[in-house]
């Protein structure tokens, strides 16, 4: 929409990961250098990590731009795959597959691969894989990787990988299961955000690569704006300047201001990160600049902040640490004094619930005739479990008794017999079959081996 009135070619601050455009900071320059000379020296792993938005993906490009044609590259941008389908597209990448044929199994995708690396070795020529996003590929993926990177000769490796992600991946590649991976990495390139100084010569970068011969100027208190908002995230940076240059369409000028970039941050809904980087910073670069302290002192200055801000840092979280277990172990212990209340609440209802079934039978007995039996269990059979010389052991048992699903009987007897007994019996049954099977299970507990089957009539007379 602008790049007519402003003489560009194309647009300058597109988040596409143009290599054309890649800005040679410190960080990338270097990490740039360090990438490119362990793909000559075959080094095999190489991992590129930074934050969101620092250009990483970018690098990646602007390394494959730096091979030459004896370098064949693969490059796998989506990381949710299987082992299989791993294999498959980077077979596809280097051409040694053609799409929309039937996939090979894992061992002949493994074996074509090999082939193709040891031919490229002949040829004296170079074979590069990179993997973006990889903090997103599954372990059994990530582990194929470190099958692959087998690949080699008694001298080199035959397959140069670099693995690009997230600062998360270094992380997942520290686990205990990718231990022989980290192990086999030889270079790791992080990157990190822009530095202030630098963020005008990254803007004046990419307005000279897309065509600008000078004419479009950045005020430097919006230069400031724009570092304080973006932190020196590239991609951020990339947004606030496209949205600025469009405000300086609408008002047909190539100043960008401070209030053209306020504007176009509210219109981006950014939030200004906190100031505490941005003072400790100044304080920093006011201490480089010999304002009150000389170079010499520089390295004091900067330790005492490292410290100051660390101890300030573990007070605060032990602080907010010693809170949070505090308040984890009072809701525990108050949950778990909640369910021990309605557990037991449970229990003394089917323990009152129990002894009020078991004494229902025991008042329809007589002291010496037999059994009073309600007229639907008369012609059943029970399960008799023993005799017991007081209650409180009868009922005990019967509640261990419960989780079987039976009613449980406690009979009362005296009289002829010596002091007052007690018999218990499980279950009422309608054929002895019934009650036979369910007693093998009983006597699969030692307690119970004398349990035996009787007609429910005859429960009171049973020896």
């Amino acid at each position: 929409m602008y790049l007519e009135f402003f003489g560009l070619k194309e647009k300058p601050f597109s988040l596409t990961p143009d290599p054309k455009f890649f800005f040679q900071s410190e960080t990338h320059k270097t990490n740039l250098e360090q990438a490119v000379y362990g793909i000559r020296q075959r080094e095999g792993f190489i991992v590129v990590t930074g934050a969101i938005g620092t250009g990483k993906t970018t690098l990646c490009r602007a390394i494959h731009e730096k091979m030459d044609r004896k370098v064949h590259t693969a490059v796998v941008l989506n990381p949710f795959l299987s082992e299989e389908e791993l294999l498959e597209s980077i077979l596809l990448e280097f051409g040694v597959l053609q799409k929309g044929g039937q996939r090979p199994s894992k061992k002949e995708m493994l074996d074509r691969l090999n082939e193709f690396l040891l031919n490229t070795l002949k040829e004296g020529e170079n074979a590069l894989l990179i993997i973006d996003e990889a903090q997103n590929l599954p372990m059994p993926a990530l582990e194929q990787i470190r099958i692959v990177s087998n690949l080699e000769t008694d001298k080199e490796k035959l397959l140069q990988i670099i693995l690009v992600g997230q600062l998360g991946l270094l992380r997942l590649l520290k686990s205990p299961e990718l231990q022989q991976l980290d192990q086999r990495i030889s270079v790791k390139c992080q990157i990190n955000p822009l530095k202030k100084e630098e963020v005008q010569r990254y803007i004046e970068y990419r307005l000279t690569v897309a065509g600008s011969s000078g004419g479009i100027a950045f005020a430097p208190e919006a230069l400031d704006l724009i570092y304080e908002y973006s932190l020196g995230i590239p991609r951020v940076i990339n947004l606030i300047c496209d949205r600025s240059l469009l405000g300086a369409y609408t008002l047909k000028t190539t100043n960008v201001n401070k209030a053209l970039v306020q504007k176009a941050v509210e219109q981006l809904k950014l939030e200004k990160p906190g100031v505490t980087k941005r003072k400790v910073a100044d304080l920093t670069t006011s201490a480089a600049s010999g304002m009150s302290f000389s170079k010499i002192r520089l390295p004091f200055v900067i330790g005492g902040i490292t410290v100051i801000t660390g101890a300030l840092a573990f007070l605060i979280f032990d602080n907010v640490r010693s809170k949070t277990v505090k308040t984890k172990l009072e809701r525990q212990y108050s949950q778990e004094a909640r369910t021990w209340q309605i557990e037991k609440a449970r229990m003394d209802e089917q323990l009152a619930s129990l002894e009020e079934r078991v004494e229902a039978v025991s008042a329809r007995s007589s002291v010496t005739g037999s059994l009073a039996v309600p007229e639907d269990l008369k012609d059943s059979f029970t399960i008799f479990l023993g005799t017991f010389k007081d209650k409180d052991s009868a009922i005990q048992k019967s509640t261990n008794l419960r989780s079987l699903g039976y009613r449980v009987y406690l009979i009362s007897l005296n009289g002829t017999l010596p002091g007052k007994q007690y018999h218990l019996v499980l279950g009422s049954f309608k054929e002895r079959k019934e009650a036979e099977d369910v007693l093998v299970k009983l006597h699969e507990r030692s307690e119970l081996s004398e349990a035996r089957v009787v007609p429910f009539s005859e429960t009171l007379t049973v020896n």
